[in-house]
């Protein structure tokens, strides 16, 4: 199952698979996620909150994951993968390779900061670079 909560407001999805991934939880969030996209050209952010690597009922239904990524992952602008599990860990490092996102990992007791770092829009993260830069 995949949870999923759409803060259309500030332009962020968060999502917390749990357990066996179905077909139908893509097409579950397809339907939350299609219209935003058409509506407003991209996601300013998403968030997944994991525990444990998942599984997926069938073969069919990793195609159709691989698929909802694949058809998306150019309108998204950053992706805090949030999780303290060893494989998931390095999944930043394998999604910079596929996905044109700014890809972060962060422990899950640190979703807080997760969240801020996805609530930062590119100006305010130029401010700080170009302040850094000045002292």
């Amino acid at each position: 199952m995949i949870y999923a909560d759409l803060l259309r407001d500030q332009s962020l999805l968060i999502i917390k698979p749990v357990g066996t991934l179905h077909q139908s939880d893509f097409e579950r969030l397809s339907l939350l996620v299609d219209p935003y996209l058409a509506e407003e050209g991209e996601l300013h952010g998403l968030m997944i909150l994991i525990k444990s690597f998942p599984h997926w009922d069938s073969f069919q239904t990793l195609l159709t994951h691989m698929r909802f990524a694949n058809d998306r992952h150019k309108r998204i602008e950053k992706i805090a993968v949030v999780t303290d599990d060893f494989v998931l860990s390095m999944m930043p490092g394998v999604i910079r390779h596929f996905m044109h996102a700014d890809v972060r990992r962060f422990h899950y007791a640190d979703k807080e900061q997760a969240y801020a770092w996805l609530r930062e829009t590119a100006d305010d993260s130029m401010c700080d670079a170009m302040q850094a830069a000045l002292e």
